[in-house]
C-alpha cells in the first residue's frame, strides 16, 4: 500500500490529468482500469472533450502573436481606410463586394444579348443613314424582328458594318486628301500665276518709267 501510494504521489506530481472522483475522465478506460494498471503502454492519457474545449477556449482568449487576426469566428471583419476609399461599400463585407464584383465583370448572357442587339441597331441605323426615320416605335419594330436571330449572327454582322465604315471613312480621307492635294496644286499654280503676271507689270512699268526720263533729259537739252 505504502508503495502504491508513493507511485500516485508521482503520477499527481508529473501530470495534472490525476484520476479524481467526480473530475476528468479519460477516453477509452475507466477509474477502475487506471487504478489496476489495466492500459496500454503506448496510449496516452486525454482528457475528456468537455475539459479540451475549455482549454481551446483559453487559448483563444489569449492574446494574438503579431500577424494574427482579432477577429472572432461570429465576429466580421471590420474594413480598413483603403478599402473604404476604394471601390468597395463600407455597408458591405469583403464577400459580398467580391460577389457583387464578380456579377459586375462576367455579366449574364441575358445582358450581354441585350447589349448586342442595342450594338446592333446602332450601327444598322448609322450604316444606312437612317436616323431621321427611326422613332422610338421603329426601333422597337427592329428589335422585336431580332428574336430569333442567334447573337453570333448579330456580332457577325456588326464585325462586317463596322469593316464597312472603316473602309467608307479611309475612302473619305483618301479623297479629302486628294482634293486638299489638288487645291495645293491649283493655290500653288495661282501664286506663280501671279508672281509672273507681277513681274511683268513691274517690268513694264520700269520701261516706261525710264522712256518718261529719257524724253524728259532730250527735251531740256534741245531747249538749251
Amino acid at each position: 500500500n505504502n508503495h502504491s501510494q508513493s507511485s500516485t504521489d508521482k503520477i499527481s506530481k508529473k501530470s495534472p490529468f490525476v484520476p479524481q472522483k467526480g473530475g476528468a475522465k479519460y477516453e477509452g478506460h475507466t477509474e477502475d482500469d487506471i487504478k489496476e494498471g489495466n492500459i496500454s503502454s503506448h496510449n496516452k492519457l486525454l482528457p475528456s472533450p468537455d475539459l479540451r474545449q475549455s482549454k481551446v477556449q483559453a487559448a483563444s482568449a489569449i492574446k494574438p502573436a503579431r500577424g494574427q487576426s482579432h477577429i472572432m469566428p461570429n465576429e466580421k471583419p471590420k474594413l480598413s481606410p483603403v478599402f473604404r476609399e476604394g471601390k468597395g461599400s463600407p455597408n458591405k463585407s469583403l464577400k459580398e463586394d467580391n460577389e457583387s464584383s464578380v456579377l459586375h465583370h462576367h455579366s449574364s448572357p441575358k445582358l450581354v444579348r441585350k447589349a448586342v442587339l442595342e450594338l446592333y441597331l446602332n450601327v444598322k441605323i448609322r450604316s444606312q443613314d437612317e436616323i431621321q426615320k427611326m422613332t422610338e416605335d421603329a426601333i422597337e419594330t427592329e428589335r422585336a424582328k431580332l428574336n430569333n436571330i442567334d447573337t453570333l449572327d448579330l456580332i457577325d454582322y456588326i464585325k462586317q458594318s463596322v469593316e464597312i465604315l472603316m473602309h467608307m471613312r479611309i475612302e473619305e480621307f483618301e479623297l479629302f486628301k486628294s482634293n486638299w492635294n489638288l487645291q495645293e496644286k491649283m493655290r500653288k499654280a495661282y501664286i506663280q500665276k501671279e508672281k509672273e503676271r507681277l513681274k511683268q507689270s513691274m517690268s513694264k512699268h520700269k520701261k516706261n518709267t525710264e522712256n518718261r526720263l529719257f524724253e524728259k533729259v532730250r527735251y531740256e537739252l534741245m531747249s538749251q
